[in-house]
């Protein structure tokens, strides 16, 4: 069977990735939007965004391929029925997420942004040192971003809990599921992580009332995606010291605009949307594989389930 796929991205991934794939795929053809052949029957899309319209433009599109790990840009609920959608799921963006995660706990954890609030003072105010299993961290979220997290932080001997909607079993991890048991999973953590994909029931989740649950002095870390966050009801919460501290890398609006308060809240640490990036090596990889799976009707490893959203 041929293949037509429809790339739409930066210029050298398309060359990286259409060199493997035609290396193991010969009878695939490589189209790079927005040149695209009027005739071609397009089976597959590459994107992170899908141009507008694409339904009329690509009437027997069998699959979106996601570029990254996040699917919410392109509004599963409201895709065709006859549409699959695929996550990118890259062993790279694991290691670097959870690298990421894990220097941000430790920062926390050891105090480094008291210390680095202290040195702008030529303060010398040493605080009580604790041992990462003195430290209880929970993870919203446990996909496999969010099950390698857990793993490596256990490794850690920190104590470690997890909240997912539907039911994980990872060693040593205590786990949470569903609403029913989000305020117990709250309820005794140090720092809670999110990496929560973003869905209707997800947006807007670290609220006032999120945070309100969490003991008084806890911090909070977002790698997953900057709608996941009520900014009003953050700046509150660290106002009040009903949290220590946030760290974000991701933003309702990026680049993050230069009078956003965030910028000038000193318990606020922000980096750029760099946590993870998708690897053009082995995510490409991860894309043949998938694509020799569509050639050969076979289950698509990281599709998605559209009404859930992830």
């Amino acid at each position: 069977m041929s293949l037509n796929i429809v790339y739409r991205g930066p210029k050298g991934r398309s060359e990286a990735w259409s060199k493997i794939a035609l290396a193991e795929i010969p009878d695939l053809k490589w189209h790079v939007w927005p040149d695209v052949p009027e005739d071609v029957t397009v089976d597959a899309l590459v994107t992170w965004l899908a141009p507008k319209g694409y339904e009329e433009l690509f009437p027997n599109l069998k699959v979106i391929f996601s570029v990254g790990a996040g699917v919410n840009q392109f509004h599963p609920r409201k895709m065709p029925p006859q549409i699959k959608l695929v996550k990118m799921i890259d062993p790279s963006i694991n290691t670097l997420i959870t690298s990421y995660v894990t220097s941000s706990v430790f920062m926390l954890h050891r105090d480094h942004f008291h210390y680095l609030e202290a040195k702008k003072e030529a303060k010398w105010s040493p605080l009580p040192i604790k041992f990462p299993a003195d430290c209880h961290v929970g993870i919203l979220g446990l996909g496999s971003l969010g099950q390698s997290v857990a793993s490596q932080l256990k490794q850690l001997n920190f104590k470690v809990s997890g909240w997912n909607r539907s039911e994980r079993n990872i060693d040593g991890v205590t786990t949470y599921v569903g609403e029913e048991q989000f305020d117990q999973f709250l309820s005794d953590l140090d720092i809670v992580i999110c990496l929560l994909p973003l869905t209707e029931e997800t947006t807007g989740i670290l609220n006032a009332e999120t945070f309100a649950k969490m003991p008084k002095g806890a911090s909070v870390i977002n790698v997953g995606r900057g709608q996941h966050i009520v900014e009003e009801d953050l700046i509150a919460a660290l106002d009040s010291e009903q949290l220590s501290y946030a760290v974000l890398d991701v933003f309702d609006r990026e680049p993050l605009p230069e009078e956003h308060p965030f910028w000038q809240h000193t318990k606020i640490h922000i980096t750029p949307h760099i946590a993870a990036y998708t690897s053009d090596e082995t995510a490409g990889l991860q894309l043949v594989d998938n694509l020799k799976r569509l050639v050969n009707n076979q289950p698509l490893i990281g599709e998605i389930d559209k009404v859930k959203g992830y």
